[in-house]
């Protein structure tokens, strides 16, 4: 590793670029945390030049492996969807066309090296994760996005598959008993009771967030009713960072 690599490598450390992108208000922070303020204008100056640098010796690494373009442009359009904004809006906070965001998101270009610490942070997550086109990781690092309507089309799904092979069926008792055994409860019971159906798909959604995937806070408030359980949920949420 050469010395512009070594300046590279420690300033997409200590910036964070890994993990969403680094801004000017970052630099001045960081600078602010560590005592450096007196070597203030030559970072600024360097800034620039150690960004781009950084960024490309990193695109140039990622070129050894076969990026996947389809994978790319749909983490694009999740986590833009994700976010509630439309290709336009994306474009706008970019500084890009909206073509530019479609060809994205159709597999058909990357975004500009330079565009990509924007990108990552307008989504929450990290350069690499686009790049990977969210392998292992999705938007803000989480593993994928849940609802809680997911959960209840799950419970749903258990309860019909119940009606369609038989309540004494093997296969269907083997499912309800492991879930019964691992949880410690009767979710059958949720399929004649509304309040229990919903505490169980509540369970679920907590249970997926234990395993690191995401739910919009907003999304539970809207669609649960207001509840001790609820309640929990939220604090669940809050307990794992979700805001």
């Amino acid at each position: 590793m050469n010395a512009a690599e070594e300046i590279s490598a420690a300033f997409c450390f200590l910036f964070g670029w890994g993990r969403g992108g680094a801004t000017q208000s970052t630099l001045k922070l960081q600078m602010k945390i560590v005592n450096i303020r007196a070597i203030a204008p030559v970072m600024n100056a360097l800034y620039t030049d150690i960004k781009d640098n950084a960024l490309h010796l990193f695109i140039e690494r990622r070129s050894c492996m076969n990026l996947n373009l389809s994978a790319i442009g749909k983490f694009i359009q999740d986590g833009r969807k994700h976010y509630e904004m439309t290709q336009a809006e994306l474009a706008e906070k970019l500084g890009v066309s909206p073509q530019s965001v479609s060809n994205w998101e159709r597999g058909e270009s990357l975004p500009d090296v330079g565009l990509l610490p924007d990108l990552a942070q307008v989504l929450h997550c990290s350069v690499d994760a686009i790049l990977m086109g969210g392998e292992n990781k999705g938007v803000g690092g989480y593993r994928r996005y849940v609802t809680f309507a997911q959960m209840c089309e799950a419970l749903s799904a258990l309860n019909r598959i119940g009606e369609l092979l038989g309540r004494d069926n093997q296969v269907y008792r083997l499912m309800i008993d492991g879930i019964n055994n691992g949880m410690n409860t009767t979710i059958e019971d949720a399929f004649t009771d509304p309040k229990m159906f919903e505490l169980f798909a509540g369970e679920f959604l907590i249970r997926c967030v234990r395993n690191g995937d995401y739910v919009d806070p907003r999304d539970v408030m809207a669609h649960m009713q207001p509840s001790p359980w609820r309640d929990y949920t939220m604090n669940v949420l809050n307990e794992v960072g979700i805001r």
